[in-house]
């Protein structure tokens, strides 16, 4: 794998996942997922936003296409606002205009909202497929890519509809981080200061 990394073994049920942190991952993102997925997985449903597409898109579809994966990718708004019924009824009518069935697999591209969208939209289509969660941002890396927690928003409030549905693997490559606005590095580093405190010593000591 390109770059320097590291890597956590993650055991949960059903089965344990790896969470690869490190710099220059994107270009081996196929690698990654190939290592992941269920042998015979060849085509990936990429899921992300237009902004987190422009800048690393190209890159992880090609990484992919090097791997062997047929992709096609969807992008959502980027806010918490398209976190609802309307964005999942796209994503899934994605998947269905594009056939995928359950030998394929779904990839998430971006922050938390893109990881809770797909990752949802990848738990109820077909009873679930396969996804590697790929977050972009620090908020993303530290909390909503690990752990399973998907779903979208409604008029019951936030995060009301959802599911666990564990990643196939979690891939950060932090030089994404290089691109993240100060307000959004901010509220990522105030969750990890909160989740250390919570962790108590030998974290918060």
């Amino acid at each position: 794998m390109a770059g320097k990394k590291i890597s956590i073994r993650l055991p949960q049920p059903p089965a344990e996942y790896e969470i690869a942190i490190g710099v220059g991952l994107l270009d081996s993102v196929g690698e990654f997922a190939a290592g992941r997925l269920a042998v015979g997985t060849r085509r990936i449903a990429v899921i992300s936003n237009k902004k987190v597409f422009s800048l690393y898109g190209r890159r992880v579809l090609g990484s992919l296409a090097l791997a062997g994966f047929e992709t096609s990718y969807f992008l959502i708004g980027d806010g918490e606002r398209f976190k609802n019924f309307r964005t999942l009824t796209a994503v899934l009518d994605f998947f269905a205009a594009r056939g995928l069935t359950r030998s394929d697999a779904v990839l998430a591209l971006g922050g938390g909202i893109v990881g809770d969208v797909g990752g949802f939209a990848a738990s109820v289509y077909l009873r679930g497929l396969p996804f590697i969660q790929v977050p972009t941002t620090l908020l993303a890396m530290i909390d909503a890519s690990v752990g399973g927690k998907t779903g979208i928003n409604s008029h019951f409030g936030k995060n009301t509809i959802g599911a666990f549905h564990q990643p196939a693997g979690v891939l950060m490559d932090v030089e994404t981080l290089r691109t993240l606005p100060q307000r959004e590095f901010t509220a990522g580093m105030c969750e990890a200061v909160k989740q250390a405190a919570i962790a108590g010593d030998p974290l918060f000591s």
